[in-house]
């Protein structure tokens, strides 16, 4: 059931029109719904959108972290954490930096992941590839 819930709302995080996330969500904007994944709970009505949000952005950093340049940004997590190990990294670290909440959850999310599982290795040759500049 939860699982589904969670898909429901990713599904509707993709298909909304581009306007209506206007800018950036800020770590304070999604503290609250990843604290539910992070707990394993349902989120409430009003936090599933966001919850799909936390959900989504976390997913996509894991894919694009380990090609970053900067190395403070740059993380590896291992195949066998779970959605809900990485939100638990990503609010451990927003509650211990509150004075930074109003900064982009994206930044603040590449942070978390890079301090807890980071790269042992330069990027490869992919990531290299993938991060080329023109």
């Amino acid at each position: 059931m939860r699982q589904g819930l969670l898909i429901a709302t990713a599904i509707v995080v993709i298909v909304c029109p581009a306007n209506a996330q206007e800018r950036t969500p800020s770590g304070n904007d999604l503290i609250e719904a990843c604290r539910s994944i992070a707990g394993g709970t349902i989120p409430t009505p009003d936090k599933s959108l966001q919850a799909g949000v936390c959900l989504g952005e976390i997913e996509a950093l894991n894919w694009l972290a380990p090609g970053q340049e900067d190395e403070r940004l740059r993380s590896c997590v291992p195949s066998s954490a779970t959605r809900q190990q990485m939100a638990e990294v990503v609010v451990v670290y927003l509650d211990q930096n509150r004075d930074r909440l109003s900064e982009p959850f994206e930044g603040l999310a590449l942070e978390a992941l890079a301090r807890m599982w980071p790269c042992k290795e330069e990027p490869g040759w992919f990531e290299k590839w993938f991060n080329k500049k023109e």
